[in-house]
């Protein structure tokens, strides 16, 4: 059996010629990190037997504690401040250590992980007393951008046909606003172009005022959609419980809190990356307005801090994130097929990849996700159409039913 007596004695003893020269430097750095223990130990005893229990001995008397009360709080002030210089001191030496070995990245995760795991059990609390520090009346969209909206299809029609005439040169097409929000902002500059143009569809995109030479571009669109009705287009993207069923991309999508007057949400989002990425998650402030005189809705997003909606590390939070779709109707009603909309959006995912791979993501995403939006709104207006006929259906039948049902009675009385 192994114990410890024999660990003392193959440690002390000389080496033999058959034990390697790194497994004897080994039991030497543990021969003096035992001598060092024992001396620490000795000294403990010291301090212990020779200063502690006398003054120990000299306050059990409680008169003697009231009157040395004052040196009392000194020694246990100098013993407390020691203690935490000390961990902080350490807990610097790991940082810079980890740093060091790891790089600011992965020091980081681990800090943040860190917290969390420290923060766990008291989340709920947390964010239980932190929850009434929100309120609508602060972070509520203003009507005033519904108003600024009101023409945006229109204006981006015409906008769209003079940057692609060809007399006309970039330079000189001007698309002004006197608001100087963020979203204002980056429509009034003049520098869009043509990004992709397919089918029923055209994107444009600018880079963005406030990221010159970053790469950061804000995309605008402009769609019809002919066998499309106002009303299911509105609803895919309104409905986060469709959502989930027509994108895959969505793992967690749910409304965190709602405003009923003035029709806004706060939704929680989680986005699937592709591989070798985090995962990104936003948290958006969304409100929509139905103006029924011009057959058109209009929706409003952006990203917003909320308590409830904490950071999930590794998952990486989208702090600035805005967009707004507007949808048109061209037929007679909102539930007739044919559509027109736009939608202008941003957002910084802070990913550091190569040019053409973000460009090949960028295309092949955005068209993939209009067609499934489309393929998403004829999908939910068949599904309306086929109960509107089994409605109509039982109703014709409860009408026979009743018909034959009183000219049965009318039978049994001339009878």
């Amino acid at each position: 059996m192994f114990s410890l007596s024999t660990v003392k004695s193959f440690c002390f003893s000389k080496p033999t010629l058959n034990v390697r020269k790194d497994l004897y430097f080994r039991f030497l750095f543990v021969k003096v990190r035992c001598s060092r223990i024992k001396n620490d130990f000795r000294s403990k005893v010291y301090m212990f037997t020779h200063e502690f229990h006398p003054r120990y001995e000299s306050f059990k008397n409680s008169n003697n504690v009231k009157q040395h009360s004052a040196k009392i709080l000194k020694t246990w002030s100098q013993q407390v401040e020691f203690l935490l210089a000390d961990r902080i001191r350490r807990s610097l030496q790991l940082v810079f250590l980890y740093k060091k070995w790891w790089g600011d990245f992965m020091t980081k995760l681990y800090l943040r992980r860190l917290t969390c795991s420290i923060l766990k059990p008291k989340k709920i609390w947390f964010t239980a007393c932190l929850a009434p520090l929100f309120t609508w009346d602060k972070n509520r969209i203003n009507e005033e951008e519904f108003l600024r909206l009101k023409n945006e299809i229109d204006n981006v029609k015409t906008f769209i046909e003079e940057l692609s005439d060809k007399n006309t040169s970039e330079n000189q097409v001007k698309y002004e606003c006197s608001c100087t929000c963020k979203r204002c902002r980056n429509l009034s500059d003049n520098d869009w172009s043509v990004f992709y143009t397919g089918r029923n569809f055209k994107i444009l995109r600018k880079e963005h005022v406030d990221y010159p030479g970053q790469e950061l571009y804000v995309y605008k669109i402009y769609g019809k959609f002919p066998d499309v009705s106002a009303n299911d287009f509105f609803r895919v993207q309104l409905d986060i419980n469709y959502r989930k069923e027509w994108d895959p991309n969505s793992i967690k999508l749910h409304i965190v809190e709602s405003d009923d007057e003035s029709n806004s949400d706060i939704l929680y989002w989680e986005f699937l990356f592709p591989r070798m990425f985090y995962n990104r998650d936003y948290v958006c402030n969304r409100r929509y307005d139905i103006d029924q005189d011009n057959k058109q809705f209009t929706i409003i997003n952006e990203s917003i801090e909320h308590p409830l909606c904490p950071e999930k590390p590794p998952i990486h939070r989208v702090k600035e994130y805005w967009s707004h779709i507007v949808i048109r109707s061209t037929s007679n009603s909102l539930d007739e097929p044919g559509i027109e909309f736009t939608i202008l959006y941003f957002d910084n995912p802070e990913l550091s990849i190569q040019n053409y791979i973000f460009l090949y993501y960028a295309i092949a995403g955005m068209t993939d996700y209009i067609e499934k939006q489309r393929n998403a709104a004829k999908k939910l207006s068949k599904i309306r159409i086929d109960l509107e006929k089994k409605n109509l259906e039982s109703i014709a039948e409860n009408k026979s039913k009743k018909d034959t049902q009183q000219s049965a009675k009318k039978r049994i009385l001339l009878l």
